[in-house]
């Protein structure tokens, strides 16, 4: 996670927003960022009788459309207002999440998210992590993930 993005999630929960991280990554790579947000919704791993992981998902992970539905329904039932929410996110699979909340904004995007954010005339950050930068402290989730603030 870079510097520009754990700054963005700290400024977040200093205003009081609820923080969500969506991502399709397996959950034990999001442990080590747990602390930073309210609510993680991760691919879980199977076990067998013993407790150990078989190396399959429960479930598929959350992508495109399903990311916004399930969006929808975490503020209905929350009582978050979506119009007044954040989102981040770098893949175009997530324009449905980016258009389901009243401030998107497209962070080091691909070619068709970049596109896209231009013509909505959304916002549009470079959060990369420089190459020379130390991974060791939190694990690079950056793809497929997107974030969330819940004014």
């Amino acid at each position: 996670m870079s510097g520009s993005a754990l700054r963005r999630v700290r400024e977040h929960r200093a205003a009081g927003h609820h923080t969500v991280l969506v991502t399709g990554a397996v959950r034990p790579l999001t442990r080590p960022l747990a602390a930073l947000f309210d609510t993680v919704v991760a691919a879980e791993l199977a076990a067998d009788d013993d407790g150990r992981a078989t190396g399959f998902l429960t479930s598929p992970p959350m992508v495109g459309e399903s990311r916004a539905a399930w969006l929808t329904r975490f503020a209905q039932v929350h009582g978050f207002d979506l119009s007044r929410s954040y989102a981040y996110a770098d893949s175009q699979s997530d324009l449905p999440l980016l258009r389901a909340v009243g401030r998107p904004t497209a962070v080091s995007p691909d070619v068709a998210l970049y596109r896209a954010a231009r013509a909505a005339r959304w916002p549009v950050e470079n959060w990369r992590t420089p190459p020379a930068a130390s991974r060791s402290r939190f694990p690079d989730v950056r793809h497929d993930t997107t974030g969330v603030a819940l004014p």
